[in-house]
């Protein structure tokens, strides 16, 4: 997509953030009497070691709005309006791990995901996303504050991580059961920081849901409980406003939540890392027992457990154009990867802390040197009148014996105190790569030493076709 300011990965990634939501309209709660002073007590008695197999099948469609770098700020044609649809499947194999006791502490789990496969439409193209083969063994963590999934075999790329770490978390679902026994049309809220769960939110500012007990059926052992209302939150550092109806079924037998139906509409604000949407998404989610599963045995329990207290959650990033990969933590998001350039920014707490643009050079040509006062002196010329001086500059030999220049320059973009931090990486055999970070003075102690932790897991992959220039100087 041509001139937009977030260019196909962060679209995709969008996409499968947003996925997780299938029912109908009908499934607002509507005015029930209450028939009996009978009460029903919905307590589930899931506990560690349980196994069960989750079907969830997940629909999308509607716009998402993107800034038009090419039309002027402010006007409407600044906005671009794409439409889009998505059309998704998860199987996976769930291994309770451990729960969580009045909120506190953590729900663990184990996932084996049989398949996971997404379809997107927009603009004329079509991606498809699946998990790998070596990505499909994932341990789930979900606290108060956050979920966190783990691949235990090979790393996973956002993108993957985006595809199963969707709406509505199988794992969270029987924490929407009441706590007390209700009767027949007897309602319950739900808390903000489960809302947030549900949802994959960063916060809830305003959640005004809350479930009914609408039926209770003894010859099928199920109770039908229905589910409705606002949320106001933010999601990456910006606003969104959602509004979802669900059905969900407790089975009076295995005590448990065995169906769950959702349709979230929600209009979210263009962010740092992605763009606005005005979509309706719909989810189903499935399940059922099992009394055993031959990918989730109980030797693998030890191995997830390990993996999700790893202090190290990192990503997986490998550019094609640009010609390297890295693990990265999980607040660096991709905004573009082009031929020429590939952007990352870095989001913390909501706030874009700082942006990285990273290319690779042509070698420098045979019999001419390219020494750190080059590099100086060819970041003072792209910065132009940006620069005010440099920090420091350094040149050191890594353990893969790769030549690094450093450099660290100040100077002031529209009014404002800028810090930019250059790496230039040399291979033996020649190979060149620039990195280029760019954070504003105010926000320099809290990056800290993120450009280090971004750079630990950099590998240079051979070049194809070289893109010419100098180092790429960081863009705002």
């Amino acid at each position: 997509m041509p001139g937009q300011g977030v260019k196909d990965r962060a679209v995709y990634r969008t996409l499968i953030g947003i996925l997780c939501t299938l029912s109908s309209p009908s499934l607002l709660p509507g005015r029930a009497e209450v028939m009996a002073s009978q009460t029903y007590l919905l307590r589930p008695e899931r506990k560690a070691g349980d196994l069960v197999q989750v079907e969830v099948v997940l629909q999308a469609g509607g716009d998402l709005h993107l800034h038009n770098s090419n039309a002027v700020a402010g006007t409407p044609a600044s906005i671009r309006t794409l439409p889009m649809t998505v059309a998704a499947k998860l199987v996976y194999d769930e291994r309770t791990l451990g729960l969580r006791n009045d909120d506190k502490g953590s729900c663990r789990s184990v996932r084996y995901y049989q398949s996971a496969k997404a379809l997107i439409e927009f603009e004329k193209t079509v991606q498809n996303l699946s998990l790998g083969e070596k990505q499909k063994l994932i341990a789930v963590d979900t606290t108060e504050a956050e979920t966190t999934l783990v691949s235990l075999g090979k790393r996973i790329s956002r993108e993957e991580l985006d595809l199963v770490d969707g709406v509505g978390s199988s794992l969270i679902l029987d924490e929407f059961l009441p706590r007390e026994p209700v009767p027949l049309g007897g309602v319950w809220k739900h808390s903000d920081n489960l809302l947030a769960a549900l949802l994959r939110l960063d916060a809830v500012s305003l959640g005004d849901v809350q479930s009914m007990l609408a039926e209770v059926h003894p010859q099928e052992n199920a109770a039908k409980i229905s589910m409705a209302g606002t949320v106001h939150g933010a999601v990456g550092g910006v606003a969104t406003e959602i509004e979802l109806k669900s059905k969900y079924t407790f089975d009076l037998s295995s005590k448990r939540i065995t169906a769950f139906a959702l349709l979230v509409k929600e209009k979210r604000s263009i962010g740092h890392v992605g763009p606005g949407l005005d979509m309706v998404a719909k989810q189903i989610v499935k399940i059922r027992p099992l009394g055993v599963s031959d990918q989730l045995p109980d030797s693998v329990v030890p191995d997830a457990q390990r993996a999700l207290d790893e202090s190290a959650r990192l990503l997986l990033f490998e550019s094609p154009h640009n010609r390297f990969r890295l693990d990265h933590d999980r607040r660096w998001f991709v905004t573009s990867d082009e031929k020429k350039l590939t952007v990352f920014r870095l989001v913390d707490r909501g706030e874009l802390v700082a942006q990285c643009n990273v290319a690779a050079l042509d070698p420098v040509p045979d019999g001419q040197a390219f020494g750190l006062a080059d590099f100086q002196r060819d970041i003072e010329k792209s910065l132009g009148k940006k620069f005010s001086q440099f920090v420091s500059a350094k040149e050191e030999t890594d353990s893969s014996d790769r030549r690094i220049y450093r450099v660290v320059a100040n100077g002031t973009v529209s009014d404002l105190s800028i810090q930019w931090l250059y790496y230039l990486y040399t291979t033996r055999e020649g190979r060149r790569l620039s990195v280029a970070f760019t954070i504003e003075q105010g926000l320099v102690e809290r990056f800290g030493r993120a450009d280090q932790q971004f750079l630990a897991h950099l590998e240079i992959a051979p070049p194809q076709t070289a893109t010419a220039g100098s180092p790429t100087p960081a863009q705002r």
